[in-house]
C-alpha cells in the first residue's frame, strides 16, 4: 500500500474520529439541557403544588375563624383539590366540595 494512501486513510479516519466526538459532544449537551430543563419543571410544581396546599390550610383557618363565608371556601377549596389532587373529590369526606358547587351554582332558567 502506498504511503500517500494510508496517510489518506488515517487523516480520514481522524477527521470521523473528531466529528463523532463532535456530535456526542452535541448530544451530550443536549441531554442535559434536558434534564435541566425537566428539573426545573418539576420543581416548579412541586413549589405550585405546596403554594396550593397552603392555600388550603389558611381557607380552612379562615373558616373556622368565621372570616369567609362556608360556600366561598368551599368553592375556592374545590377549585384547588380540582389542581392538586382531582381524585379526593370522588371520595367521601372530600366529596362535600363537589356537592357545595352543584348547590351553589346557578340553576339554569327556562
Amino acid at each position: 500500500m502506498p504511503p500517500w494512501l494510508q496517510w489518506t486513510l488515517i487523516i480520514a479516519g481522524l477527521l470521523a474520529i473528531a466529528l463523532l466526538v463532535a456530535f456526542i459532544g452535541r448530544q451530550s449537551r443536549a441531554l442535559q439541557d434536558s434534564r435541566r430543563r425537566q428539573e426545573k419543571a418539576e420543581s416548579f410544581q412541586k413549589e405550585r403544588r405546596d403554594s396550593m396546599i397552603e392555600s388550603i390550610r389558611v381557607l380552612a383557618m379562615a373558616v373556622e375563624e368565621n372570616q369567609v363565608e362556608y360556600s366561598e371556601a368551599c368553592l375556592r377549596i374545590k377549585g384547588l383539590l380540582d389542581h392538586v389532587a382531582p381524585e379526593l373529590l370522588d371520595q367521601s369526606p372530600f366529596r362535600v366540595f363537589q356537592d357545595c358547587l352543584l348547590y351553589t351554582s346557578p340553576s339554569p332558567r327556562d
